[in-house]
């Protein structure tokens, strides 16, 4: 007997695991990218980071914009993971399929609508990227931004918009503690994406676990005795 193999699922699949291929080839460039910079090294016993201040301004500059090319592109590979339909995912609304591609759309002067690059603010697109996968794979997680953690990253994003758009030589410089802040806010970061990592895991065990218990009833059913006054 030959096995039927349904094509549009393994291709479905396929997509799924290069999006997630993706999530992770992004997460580990840019984070390698980061930590030359800031000199942070994994020992035995765990990580050793020095203290930022130590970095030359140029250094600086470049810890802050390797920081936030990290934290946009794994927060554009979670939007992207999020709409891949699978079994256990809910289905994503137009509007979230264009947000998390980060399209817009406009009229050109002949009145025809184009595609255009969705214009997004960080901190909104990043809680947008978090609040889509939890909602659309069905289990509960809040962005934690009113810890310190979060409140850092709120201060390093008008460091990050200060270098990009800077107006004056001052502009450049890159004090102590926003340098500081800024590296406080990428490990914040990466306690947020760890606990929702966790806790679609924890979902996808409850769900194993409620089909196990469901195999289970159906095996007992199928073994108890008949009736003797069934047909």
């Amino acid at each position: 007997m030959s096995l039927q193999v349904d094509s549009s699922e393994m291709s479905k699949k396929s997509f799924i695991d290069h999006e997630q291929a993706l999530l992770w080839e992004l997460q580990s460039v840019c984070r390698h990218d980061v930590y030359r910079i800031a000199r942070i090294q994994t020992v035995d016993e765990g990580m050793r980071v020095p203290d930022p201040a130590r970095l030359d301004q140029t250094e600086r500059r470049s810890l802050v914009r390797a920081i936030f090319a990290h934290n946009e592109a794994v927060t554009y590979a979670i939007k992207s993971l999020a709409i891949c339909r699978t079994p256990s995912s809910k289905t994503a609304s137009v509007e979230d399929r264009y947000l998390a591609k980060e399209i817009a759309f406009e009229l050109d002067d002949k009145g025809l609508i184009r595609s255009t690059r969705a214009k997004l603010r960080f901190l909104p697109n990043l809680k947008f990227a978090f609040h889509l996968y939890s909602r659309l794979r069905d289990f509960e997680f809040t962005l934690d931004t009113g810890c310190e953690g979060g409140g850092k990253l709120v201060a390093s994003i008008r460091v990050r918009d200060r270098l990009t758009h800077p107006k004056s030589l001052e502009s450049l410089e890159v004090k102590n503690e926003e340098i500081r802040d800024v590296l406080t806010a990428f490990f914040w970061f990466d306690e947020q994406l760890i606990g929702l990592l966790k806790a679609h895991s924890n979902k996808q065990d409850e769900i194993i676990e409620h089909l196990e218990e469901l195999v289970a009833l159906r095996a007992k059913a199928h073994l108890a005795p008949r009736d003797q006054n069934d047909p």
